[in-house]
């Protein structure tokens, strides 16, 4: 939950007051930062403008509190790798932009990525999650070659944080 600083006040001008708070937050690299937000308003006097503070510090936690929740929500509404892998390479060899050859050995890559991935969402797999990966299949024995079709098939899958799209298919031409 987001926590926010008791904050302070200071006067702009005539009845225009100020009210200042940090917050720790993430960035877009998902790094903890230290985060500002400001809210103006008018107020007589500086004990009103004191309790206005300490009404929008609780606006603000309130907020943050409901922004958490969905936040929750969005990432439980995220595919989990296992599940969507599969049912993108069924859709792409019904719509014949693969061939079944093609989808058989993406089906084998994903066998292997559900073993070491399980159950993780899409949006949970990170480079650094990948590059175990790699390491861990390399380490089992696993060929060069063979890790990179592994890895590559990660890659064609949705990328980015809201779960992205399918990298665009190459379409076969009829024979």
């Amino acid at each position: 939950m987001t926590k926010y600083s008791e904050g302070s006040v200071r006067h702009i001008d005539g009845d225009r007051w100020q009210a200042r708070f940090c917050y720790y937050g993430r960035d877009q690299y998902d790094r903890e930062v230290r985060k500002y937000v400001s809210r103006n308003f008018r107020s007589t006097s500086q004990r009103a403008a004191q309790r206005e503070k300490r009404h929008i510090r609780e606006q603000l936690e309130r907020e943050a509190v409901m922004g958490d929740l969905l936040e929750k929500q969005r990432k439980e509404d995220v595919p989990r790798i296992c599940d969507f892998m599969p049912e993108s390479i069924n859709q792409m060899e019904a719509n014949r932009l693969i061939a079944s050859s093609t989808a058989t050995k993406y089906r084998s890559e994903v066998d292997v990525i559900r073993r070491h991935l399980g159950n993780m969402r899409i949006n949970e797999i990170t480079t650094r999650t990948v590059k175990a990966l790699d390491a861990e299949l390399l380490k089992e024995g696993y060929v060069a070659d063979t890790v990179a079709r592994i890895h590559n098939s990660l890659k064609r899958q949705p990328r980015g944080r809201r779960g992205g799209r399918l990298h665009p298919p190459r379409v076969l031409s009829p024979h």
